[in-house]
Order: structure tokens, then C-alpha cells, then sequence
């Protein structure tokens, strides 16, 4: 099967249960997955027998291992993040940062250790990296957390460059402010859930490698 191909392939997605990762399950069912497994940090339960939910907490590499120990997965979409809406200068500004480093990069890298090496074995796989418009501009409140998604930016071209030649295509979309728990306090426009979810079946089947998602596209 062609990287392309989402058809009959067993797809893991890592926040499965916030407002991007459902419409991408949900997105990912419609293009004809055969499997998806649908992690979140909370157990979660589902009817559909196409859907094995998992508890995972991303920052924890036991954890990661631990799943990846049990599942070998033709696409992997990093989609799990968090966003503490920080300034700068404001109070426990350290803290959150590294919350959100720990989160969006760490926990990315430790998804990426843990499932890109049985894609190598296999010679075919897909990583999609869910990062964020944050992650090309600053925006306001929100520095820490465009830096940790420029960080994850910079590991995933970094992580394309290593495995060039072997078959894994590795994509980057970079949605703008999405209408989730995450910008419920934001009155600004914003794009639906599934706008998102279908931009990224639409890089995956066209071999987009980078992908901007905003009201605009």
C-alpha cells in the first residue's frame, strides 16, 4: 500500500478525544481506516469496534512504550497538546512554559522514538505532526506556547531530514486559531474542527508535506 492510502490502514492519534482528534477520527473512519486507536491522558469509551481507545499520557515515555509495545501503526498523528495562554512576564509564566514544552515538544519526540522505528523496519508509514501557526509567528498571550511549537517544528523537519530515503513521510500541518476547549476564552473567528481534520486527510493523500489551515485557505 501507498503512503497515500488511507484505506484499510490501522491509524493512531494521540488526543483523540478533544475537538481536532474526534473529527480526525471521524475523518479518518469516512477515508476507510481499518483501525484507529484513540488515545487521550483520561479513559474513554466507544461504541464503534473500529475504535480501541487507549490511555496514554504522551509526557510519559513508560507510557509511550508501553503502547507502542502493543500496536504497530501505519499512521501515526501527533495531535495532542496543551495551551496555558501565558504571557511572557505573567505570574508562574516558567512553569507553564515547561508544561507546554513538556507536552507539544517532549511529548511529540517521545511518540516519534517510540513508533517511527517499526515504520522504518516496514519501509512505508505516515508521522503527521499537528502543530500550530504559533509555531511560524508569535501571538499574543501565547509564548510559550508558539515556542514549544516551533521547537516541535524544528524536530520535525529535523526528524524528515533522518528518515528521507525510507519510505515515512512526515508532514507538518499548521492550523490556525481552531474552535476547541483550548480557545473557548478567544472571541475571534475561528476554523472548525473538521476543516482541520479534512486539510490533514487531504496532505496525506496528496503527499502534502507541509500544510497551512486557516479561514483564509
Amino acid at each position: 500500500m501507498s503512503n497515500r492510502d488511507i484505506e484499510g490502514k490501522i491509524v493512531l492519534v494521540t488526543g483523540a478525544f478533544g475537538g481536532i482528534g474526534q473529527a480526525l477520527v471521524h475523518a479518518l473512519l469516512d477515508a476507510g481506516a481499518a483501525q484507529i486507536i484513540a488515545a487521550s491522558r483520561s479513559p474513554q469509551a466507544s461504541n464503534d469496534h473500529r475504535i480501541v481507545t487507549a490511555v496514554l499520557d504522551v509526557r510519559d515515555q513508560a507510557s509511550v512504550a508501553a503502547l507502542a509495545a502493543m500496536h504497530s501503526v501505519d499512521i501515526l498523528i501527533n495531535n495532542s497538546g496543551i495551551n496555558t495562554n501565558t504571557g511572557p512576564l505573567a505570574a508562574g509564566a516558567a512553569d507553564h512554559a515547561r508544561e507546554e514544552m513538556d507536552a507539544n515538544y517532549f511529548g511529540l519526540l517521545n511518540m516519534c522514538w517510540a513508533f517511527a522505528p517499526s515504520m522504518v523496519a516496514r519501509g512505508r508509514g505516515v508521522i503527521v505532526n499537528v502543530l500550530s501557526t504559533g509555531a511560524l509567528k508569535v501571538l499574543p498571550r501565547m509564548t510559550s506556547y508558539c515556542a514549544s511549537k516551533a521547537a516541535a517544528w524544528s524536530f520535525t523537519q529535523g526528524l524528515r531530514a533522518e528518515l528521507e530515503g525510507k519510505g515515512i513521510d512526515v508532514i507538518a500541518m499548521f492550523p490556525g486559531a481552531t474552535d476547541t476547549r483550548l480557545t473557548a476564552h478567544l472571541a475571534i473567528p475561528k476554523l472548525s474542527p473538521k476543516t482541520v481534520a479534512d486539510a490533514t486527510i487531504a496532505a496525506i493523500r496528496g503527499g502534502i508535506m507541509e500544510q497551512r489551515v486557516t479561514l483564509a485557505s
